[in-house]
């Protein structure tokens, strides 16, 4: 059992319905006293790795699919606030799982990588490169260098994606193109049609 400490007093969700009139009517909502209540909110406030939904838990329910992040897709979530119950979060589920491990953190952290974005000037300003250093501190006793271990090697790996000198997808793309003589053979095509036409 964890202490009361660790626990949420409320469940996020969002759905792609709107949950509103039940969640108020079985007295659940964030106007309630009692716990758990059920906060709902838009998916896109749930700030994580791109491909979370893909190794999402899905179950289903009483007719009704529901998504389970996982568990790591939470912890990243959780970096841009990084309180002392987030901080206790990541300390649990590694004391419990040995995962994630500092390799595979920064792997997560550096498919997480626009969340060390500046923020937008309506926004509340994220101490997402400070508190990755305070976590590394306390999970893997040492110092880390938030630009050169995630942020940069990402942005590399990004940009050769779309770069030829590296062999990217473009690179790949244009290969084929090539290889396969699409231009000439949309030149032949379009040429075909144009003979068509009647004068």
């Amino acid at each position: 059992m964890f202490s009361q400490f660790f626990l949420s007093n409320d469940v996020d969700i969002f759905a792609d319905e709107d949950l509103q009139t039940i969640v108020s009517h079985h007295s659940l909502d964030d106007n309630q006293v009692q716990d758990p209540r059920i906060h709902l909110c838009s998916g896109s406030s749930f700030q994580t790795g791109p491909n979370w939904q893909d190794r999402a838990l899905v179950v289903n329910r009483k007719g009704h699919r529901v998504r389970l992040p996982h568990p790591h897709d939470i912890l990243v979530s959780k970096l841009p606030r990084l309180e002392q119950r987030d901080l206790l979060a990541y300390t649990v589920v590694i004391e419990n799982t040995g995962h994630p491990s500092e390799a595979e953190l920064i792997e997560e952290l550096q498919n997480a990588v626009d969340l060390y974005r500046p923020s937008f000037d309506e926004e509340k300003g994220s101490a997402i490169w400070q508190n990755t250093m305070d976590l590394w501190k306390v999970l893997f006793k040492r110092e880390i260098d938030v630009r050169g271990t995630i942020v940069s090697p990402a942005l590399d790996r990004r940009r050769g994606d779309y770069d030829m000198a590296r062999g990217g997808s473009k690179n790949f793309l244009t290969s084929r193109a090539a290889k396969e003589d699409v231009t000439g053979h949309f030149k032949a095509s379009q040429s075909e049609s144009n003979q068509n036409q009647p004068l």
